[in-house]
C-alpha cells in the first residue's frame, strides 16, 4: 500500500459520507449512470478501435513499415525492427500495459509488409486506441449521463421526509461507497497512462507500486 492506495481509501470514506448526504435515489441513480457510461465506452471504444485505425492510423504505420522494410518483405523475426513502426507515446502505452508478443509467426518464412502490421503492429495499436478511447468515452459519457439523472432525482426524490427520507440517507451512503469505484477507477486508468508515457520516474515507481493502479490496469 502507497498514497495512491491511501488516497483511494479517503476518497471511499468520502463518497460514504457524502452519499447518506445525498440519499440513496440520487446515489442510485448516479451509481447507474457511471456503470452504464463504463461498460458502454468499453463497448463502443472495442467497436471504434478498427475504425480508428483504418482511418487514422494506418496509412502511416504502413509508411513506416515500407522505410524499415524497403524489400517489401523480410525473413525470420522482425519484432525489434516492427516496433519502430508504433508512435512513441503508443509504443509507452503498449509497454506499461505489457501489450507485446514475444513472437510474431514462424521466424523461417518470409513474412511481407502487410503480414507484418495484420499480425503485430495492428493488434498493439488496436489495443491501445481501445484504452485511450475508453477514458475519453467514459469521461464524455458520464457527465452526460449523471446531468440526467440529476434531474430525474430533483424532480422526484430530492425533499422526500420521515422513515422513508432517513432509510434514503442510510442506503445512500452504502451505495456511495459503491459509486465511488467508478472515479476512482477512472482516476486509476488516467494515472496508469499518464505513468505509462513518463518512462523510468519516481512517479511511474509510485502507480505501479500501487495495488489499486495495478488492479485496474489488470482489468483493461
Amino acid at each position: 500500500m502507497n498514497i495512491i492506495d491511501v488516497v483511494c481509501i479517503i476518497l471511499a470514506l468520502l463518497f460514504l459520507v457524502i452519499g447518506f448526504k445525498k440519499g440513496l435515489a440520487k446515489v442510485l441513480l448516479r451509481l447507474f449512470a457511471g456503470l452504464i457510461a463504463a461498460f458502454s465506452s468499453r463497448a463502443a471504444a472495442a467497436s471504434l478501435s478498427g475504425m480508428i485505425y483504418s482511418n487514422f492510423v494506418h496509412s502511416a504505420v504502413a509508411s513506416k513499415l515500407n522505410e524499415i522494410f524497403p524489400a517489401g518483405s523480410v525473413e525470420g523475426s522482425v519484432i525489434s525492427s516492427a516496433k519502430e513502426a508504433i508512435p512513441a507515446s503508443a509504443y509507452k502505452i503498449a509497454v506499461f500495459f505489457e501489450l507485446f508478443t514475444d513472437q510474431i509467426v514462424d521466424p523461417e518464412k518470409m513474412h511481407t509488409v502487410e503480414q507484418i502490421e495484420t499480425t503485430y503492429v495492428q493488434p498493439i495499436l488496436t489495443k491501445v486506441i481501445v484504452i485511450i478511447t475508453s477514458v475519453l468515452l467514459f469521461l464524455l459519457l458520464s457527465f452526460i449521463l449523471i446531468m440526467f439523472a440529476n434531474a430525474i432525482n430533483k424532480h422526484f426524490f430530492e425533499n422526500r421526509q420521515g422513515a422513508i427520507g432517513k432509510m434514503n440517507k442510510l442506503l445512500g451512503g452504502l451505495l456511495g461507497v459503491v459509486r465511488g469505484i467508478v472515479p476512482i477507477a477512472a482516476g486509476c486508468m488516467i494515472l496508469n497512462l499518464i505513468a505509462s508515457l513518463s518512462g523510468e520516474s519516481a512517479f511511474t515507481s509510485i502507480v505501479q507500486s500501487s495495488a489499486v493502479c495495478s488492479y485496474v490496469a489488470g482489468i483493461f
